[in-house]
Parts: C-alpha cells; sequence; structure tokens
C-alpha cells in the first residue's frame, strides 16, 4: 500500500509514471496531461506558422476570402492546412519576407532564427534580380536588418556592397568579419552600408 502522488489518497493498486505512484483517475488525468503536452508539442510549429502567416494575411486587401478566414482565425485562432498552403501561395516576396520576420521572432533557438535569416536574404536576392534598387531599400527597415544580423554567418555584422567593374548592376550582403576589411581594399568595390553586430 501506498500514497498517491496526485491526491494524497492511500491506493493498494497503484499506477506508476516515470516512477510515481498514481491511483487510478489520478493516473487518468497525468496520462491526459502528458499527452495534451505531447501534442501541443507536436502542433507548435503549425501554430507558429498559422499565427506568423495571419500576421501577414490581417493586413491584406479585404476580399469574402480574406474577411471569412479572419473571422475564423478571430473565433477560434485555427487555420486547416488547404487555408495556410492557399493564404501562403498569394504571398508576395514582400509578404513572405515580413512572414520569416515574424516567424524569427516566435523561434525559440539560434538555429532555426539563423534559418529565417537565411529565408529573408534568398527573398532579397530574388527581389535584387529584378529591382535593385528595392533590394537596398530594404535595408532601411529595422526590422529587415534585425534579422539578417541573427544569421549564423553575421556574428559580426554584415554590410552591403557593389560591383562597381562590372557593367550589370551587381549589390551583395556578405559577412563582415570574413570579407569587409577585402572589400574595403578593393578599388572595385563600393560599400554602400556596414551593419555593426
Amino acid at each position: 500500500m501506498c500514497k498517491c502522488i496526485e491526491c494524497g489518497k492511500q491506493i493498494n493498486n497503484p499506477y506508476y509514471i516515470n516512477g510515481k505512484a498514481y491511483g487510478y483517475s489520478c493516473y487518468k488525468k497525468q496520462l491526459a496531461l502528458i499527452y495534451k503536452q505531447w501534442e501541443d508539442e507536436r502542433n507548435k510549429e503549425y501554430s507558429q506558422d498559422c499565427f506568423a502567416v495571419m500576421q501577414v494575411f490581417q493586413d491584406k486587401k479585404s476580399n469574402s476570402f480574406h474577411d471569412s478566414i479572419c473571422k475564423q482565425w478571430e473565433e477560434c485562432k485555427k487555420l486547416t492546412g488547404k487555408q495556410l498552403a492557399c493564404i501562403k501561395k498569394g504571398f508576395t516576396n514582400d509578404d513572405k519576407i515580413q512572414y520569416w520576420i515574424v516567424k524569427q521572432a516566435l523561434a525559440t533557438d539560434k538555429h532555426e532564427k539563423s534559418n529565417c535569416a537565411d529565408m529573408v536574404q534568398d527573398l532579397l536576392y530574388k527581389i535584387r534580380r529584378s529591382n535593385a534598387e528595392k533590394f537596398i531599400k530594404y535595408f532601411e527597415n529595422e526590422a529587415v536588418v534585425n534579422c539578417l544580423r541573427l544569421k549564423r554567418e553575421y556574428v559580426n555584422g554584415f554590410h552591403i556592397w557593389k560591383d562597381t567593374e562590372d557593367d550589370f548592376d551587381y549589390t551583395c550582403i556578405s559577412s563582415n568579419s570574413e570579407y569587409l576589411q577585402d572589400h574595403k581594399e578593393d578599388e572595385f568595390i563600393e560599400i554602400l552600408k556596414v551593419f555593426g553586430v
């Protein structure tokens, strides 16, 4: 005979979880709690994804689809997989950058945060191909700069530079620790902006 760790009652036939004795009703409650924690952890990434998408989507132009999704989100904070995919599919590169910035803010470890910064940088390079001026203008946005600062390679900051030797407008982002000094000494490279740590 022993006592239930949860309610303190004497029990003849204990049920054990992690070496602790429970009566049957407390055992069922504890199992339900453990299962709920497991479910929450399993759904955490999907929930963060939905939250990040909705932070961007709520500010989009209103139409019947938009309004119904926003109403559903306000009422129950849930999206189906199809709704999530449909919303993401309609995102522009600007929307995707905002999405990854929000996703990075929700991330809990450095690896996730750095991956979000990688995604933002990839999107910036896509934008650069079609509009070099817009690419450079993004670096006036504090959220974009702060996002990129969390990229593993940019622990000592980064800089934006332009190759002046080529005929085309080639603008890049590089790590300060690896390339800044070389770029300062290169006569064919113009450093447009330096961002410290």
